[in-house]
């Protein structure tokens, strides 16, 4: 392997690791009562469960306005991502190369 298959290795070892830790703190963030009552008030605050395209806050025409769907939209696809987070699978360690029943003796580690 040359010096730089290895360092894209590398670097998407630590990308992934990164994203590991990412996820595992939306984990510790969301996890127990407190995070339910959390994204409950987030769903019902931004009508997750509602269609963008709604008429208009204080409009007696019942317009519809683009801008208006594109927040709505806007707000979603931050409970979205909020939701694709706590649906990966956690790693606590967001050791994502090593094989989670490894023993660290701290013989081994940073020896190369």
């Amino acid at each position: 392997m040359t010096n730089n298959d290895e360092d894209r290795r590398l670097k998407q070892v630590e990308r992934q690791r990164q994203t590991a830790r990412v996820v595992m703190a939306y984990h510790r963030i969301f996890a127990g009562a407190d995070g339910e009552i959390v994204l409950a008030d987030l769903s019902a605050v931004f009508g997750i469960n509602l269609p963008a395209f709604l008429p208009l806050p204080n409009n007696s025409r019942d317009a519809y306005s683009p801008y208006y769907a594109a927040i709505r939209d806007g707000q979603r696809q931050v409970w979205l991502h909020i939701q694709a987070r706590l649906e990966a699978p956690a790693q606590p360690d967001g050791n994502i190369e090593e094989p989670r029943n490894r023993v660290l003796t701290g013989l081994s580690e940073g020896a190369s």
